[in-house]
């Protein structure tokens, strides 16, 4: 028996399955090895703080999907819609639908951890004004996330319509939902990361000490070019053969990677200027 259920010889060889595998094992373990780290030093220190425990709660949301996405790779990922064995689609559809509002959520929470550290990043100064601004992203962020991930628990009518498309009623444009919500994550990943970058030019330090932070808050670019490479998949599910391989594992790259990276500074604002 092979690894997706159901498949015949040509439709194992024709299945990406072992990119799955290898993308979303990889990476989730060095995920979890990374934050685990991270996490235990804290602990060490007694530096735990609001960021650490959100952070947590989204490390467990990209496990599940990585594992929901390995799952679903059994039932038909990584193959076209055409050669997806019909014994599975109940199942792929299910484990499918599953996952959406998982990811929704779970980036939801890495990126108000970010915005949390900026807080402690500006914690001992007198900048409440940038301070209301980081709580406007983070309320902003997160109510948007969460509304994505209620309209793709909600996007059909009747609810069970979302993983059976023969039962009667009506859904959401796929392709508007989608092209919607991912470019909510784009505006909200480039807006996280250009908001400490103001604060940090104006900081009375070395240029090399300056370029050194600034970049780092620039790896966050890095999720943005994921969300904007899943965008560039949404054609392909809604309007193309239906693969929507790399529409997952780009999510599933962005998911791991922003909240491997996630990390608080260990210095503040008032550390440079005092």
């Amino acid at each position: 028996m092979g690894w997706v259920h159901n498949a015949s010889p040509e439709v194992q060889a024709a299945s990406q399955y072992p990119l799955i595998l290898g993308i979303c094992l990889s990476l989730t373990i060095l995920m979890v090895f990374t934050v685990s780290l991270r996490l235990f030093l804290r602990a060490r220190a007694s530096r735990w703080a609001a960021a650490d425990y959100v952070m947590v709660v989204s490390m467990i949301f990209s496990v599940i999907y990585s594992a929901l996405c390995i799952s679903q790779s059994r039932y038909g990922l990584g193959l076209p819609l055409k050669l997806r064995p019909e014994a599975n689609y109940l199942t792929y559809t299910k484990i499918n639908y599953g996952g959406r509002p998982i990811y929704q959520v779970g980036i939801a929470g890495f990126k108000a951890s970010l915005c949390l550290s900026y807080l402690r990043l500006i914690s001992g100064t007198s900048k409440s004004r940038y301070r209301v601004v980081i709580w406007i992203v983070i309320v902003a962020s997160t109510l948007g996330h969460f509304a994505g991930a209620l309209s793709l628990i909600f996007n059909c009518t009747p609810i069970r319509r979302s993983w059976n498309a023969h039962i009667p009623g009506t859904c959401l444009p796929v392709g508007s939902l989608f092209y919607g919500l991912a470019i909510f994550t784009i505006i909200t990943d480039v807006t996280i990361i250009v908001l400490p970058i103001p604060l940090l030019m104006g900081l009375s330090i070395k240029t090399a000490q300056k370029a050194g932070v600034v970049c780092l808050f620039l790896l966050g670019l890095f999720t943005t070019v994921c969300s904007t490479m899943r965008l560039t998949q949404i054609q392909r599910v809604a309007f193309g053969d239906g693969n929507s391989t790399m529409l997952v594992l780009w999510g599933t790259i962005e998911f791991n990677v922003g909240v491997s990276g996630n990390d608080q500074p260990r210095t503040t604002i008032a550390d440079y200027v005092n």
